[in-house]
């Protein structure tokens, strides 16, 4: 008469234990994938964190070359001017040489 019962506490007790088994597979396995998950939002948080700090140092960089550009664009607008200058001034120095030339033509005519 227990016999059966025993059976099926054996079979119950075995269910169980396989159950049991289930679970903690189960929950290693999620542990395993919650650990893998953790170290991978590690890794992209480093990789954006480096990111951030290369286009904060492009930003940085841009706005030095923007100033450098400033002063060269300063720099080059006054050798336009010193070389319209220096123009003007070759121009002036070749018209002096035709007149003075020209004067030294006439003198020389004046004294002859």
């Amino acid at each position: 008469m227990f016999e059966p019962f025993l059976k099926l506490e054996d079979v119950v007790l075995k269910t169980i234990e396989s159950l049991k088994n289930f679970f903690i597979t189960r929950i290693s396995y999620i542990n395993n994938t919650l650990c893998f998950l953790k170290k991978v939002n590690q890794i992209t948080i480093k990789s954006y964190n480096s990111l951030e700090n290369s286009v904060e140092n492009f930003s940085s960089n841009k706005e030095n070359i923007s100033d450098i550009y400033k002063n060269i664009d300063d720099f080059l607008k006054k050798v336009k001017i010193i070389k319209d200058q220096v123009n003007t001034l070759e121009y002036i120095s070749k018209e002096l040489n035709k007149y003075s030339k020209e004067l030294e033509f006439k003198c020389e005519q004046l004294l002859k």
